[in-house]
């Protein structure tokens, strides 16, 4: 519509060499809008191009250029256009730069970073989140906490304990940058974590204490989010202060009694106490809320209630296993001699089936036990 409406006007009004000028100007702007918009999304640049546009549309439909007493004030004003035209073209190609290319090339760079991590490529993954963060563009923020995220979680990968602590560090530096974002706490939250991990092997690190600051600080800024407590009651844990980690592990299960993993946290801090009868009592609320637990979590409790003598939670702990590891055939030999002392033949039997089953050395001491409760292998 907008193209008809130029080429009519056009058709009627050109009838100089400057107005072909201005209107083979007005064309390219029109074909640049057309194209910037099949290529990339709709930004401020795209929409000043536009305006532009219009603007030159209704410079045309004045009838100025028919009046012969006008011609000297035409031209100063043509110059002045022909100035403005040029400025406001250099502004958006700028405006193009700045709100289209760069972002373009900074996710494409990040892109490039998370393809690499799927590939367990480290170097390269690092190489590339640098590279992204490097533009310090239009979604920087979400890329300094994607990079942080990567480097928290695979830390434990760099052999080098120099490489690593740069990582961290470096991590740590583009973090603060969001900091600016006031009332945010996520920014403190991968700082405190980041702190935390350099100082987990040392209760007496400084690291510590400038992961207890900002996770403190994040709290501050959200009371409510689970999380931060958890990242409070995890440098009090680095510094080996169990009374105040349970405290804030308490809190997290205060504030959303169902969330199952709090109550691990708290069972978990209270056994390293050495309170294991409270630890028990809350790991087993934990499994009841749901949450699920690790294969070495497992063991770890199963070690405790095996040690208390308490069958009962031996039993719901190697069901558990079994969950995890259904093709370990240990687990499941264990489990039926746990439901065998709890009275339980015809599960017992069960289990040690699928022990022989998924390895049959197992076969002969299967039948034995089954034997003995009065089964047939």
């Amino acid at each position: 519509f907008l193209f008809k409406i130029l080429v009519n006007k056009l058709r009627d009004r050109i009838s100089s060499k400057e107005d072909k000028t201005v209107a083979a100007i007005l064309i390219s702007a029109l074909v640049g809008y057309i194209i910037h918009n099949f290529f990339i999304f709709d930004t401020s640049a795209n929409l000043l191009l536009f305006f532009i546009f219009i603007g030159f549309i209704y410079w045309f439909k004045g009838d100025n250029l028919k009046k012969e007493s006008q011609k000297e004030t035409h031209k100063i004003n043509l110059t002045l256009k022909y100035s403005a035209i040029f400025i406001v073209i250099i502004l958006a190609v700028i405006s193009i730069y700045t709100t289209n290319i760069k972002p373009l090339l900074a996710n494409y760079a990040t892109t490039r970073a998370i393809v690499a991590s799927w590939a367990g490529d480290y170097e390269g993954a690092v190489e590339k989140f640098n590279k992204a963060l490097s533009y310090n563009t239009f979604g920087s923020y979400e890329i300094r906490h994607r990079y942080a995220q990567y480097i928290l979680e695979n830390s434990d990968k760099i052999k080098s304990p120099e490489k690593r602590l740069d990582a961290l560090f470096l991590a740590i530096k583009e973090v603060k940058k969001n900091l600016s974002y006031r009332q945010d706490y996520l920014p403190h939250l991968y700082i405190s974590r980041a702190y935390i991990v350099l100082g987990k092997d040392n209760p007496k690190s400084p690291y510590n204490d400038l992961a207890l600051e900002n996770s403190l600080k994040a709290l501050e800024i959200s009371p409510t989010f689970i999380r931060t407590y958890y990242e409070v009651a995890q440098a009090y844990l680095n510094k080996k202060d169990y009374s105040h980690a349970t405290e804030y592990f308490k809190k997290a299960s205060d504030l959303n009694p169902e969330v199952g993993i709090s109550y691990w946290y708290w069972g978990a801090t209270e056994i390293e106490a050495g309170n294991s009868k409270e630890g028990m009592e809350l790991v087993v609320k934990a499994i009841e809320r749901g949450h699920n637990l690790s294969e070495s979590e497992y063991i770890k409790i199963l070690r405790l209630f095996i040690e208390n003598k308490d069958l009962p939670r031996v039993t719901i702990t190697y069901e558990g296993l079994i969950r995890v590891k259904p093709d370990n055939p240990q687990y499941h030999a264990s489990l039926a001699a746990a439901y065998a002392q709890l009275g339980k033949i015809d599960l017992a039997i069960d289990q040690a089936r699928i022990a022989a089953k998924l390895d049959p050395s197992f076969t002969r001491e299967a039948k034995d036990f089954i034997e003995k409760l009065g089964g047939t292998f």
